[in-house]
């Protein structure tokens, strides 16, 4: 078993739905919130953030119905296509480098839903 600050992720008592986790998306996906704000740090220190670009990218695809945040989301994309949602949403604009990682890996979000491999 884990010790320090890893052991609550393996104890079973403590579980963490994913639900809890994604929910609120248009909050987590903010310029200054944990994931948006992560990468543009990574890119600040000259690193390329993929992964964190293909996270952002799913949250962008988040559709869990029962969270009001993700239906607003859903309508934005919907009515508005992904530029104005990664503007929007996430405080990027459409010529930032960021934006373009994340517009590019909503192709493999995508593919990965239809059950495609995208490694």
């Amino acid at each position: 078993m884990p010790t320090g600050r890893l052991a609550k992720y393996s104890d079973p008592n403590l579980p963490d739905p994913l639900e809890r986790q994604v929910r609120d998306p248009l909050r987590k996906l903010g310029l200054h919130d944990r994931l948006v704000g992560a990468a543009s740090l990574g890119q600040e220190a000259r690193i390329v953030p993929r992964a964190l670009a293909l996270v952002i990218a799913a949250g962008l695809r988040y559709a869990e119905t029962s969270d009001p945040s993700a239906r607003a989301l859903r309508a934005k994309l919907g009515e508005d296509g992904v530029d104005a949602a990664v503007e929007d949403v996430c405080g990027l604009s459409r010529d930032q480098d960021l934006a373009g990682l994340v517009k590019a890996r909503i192709g493999d979000v995508d593919r990965f839903a239809a059950g495609e491999s995208v490694l």
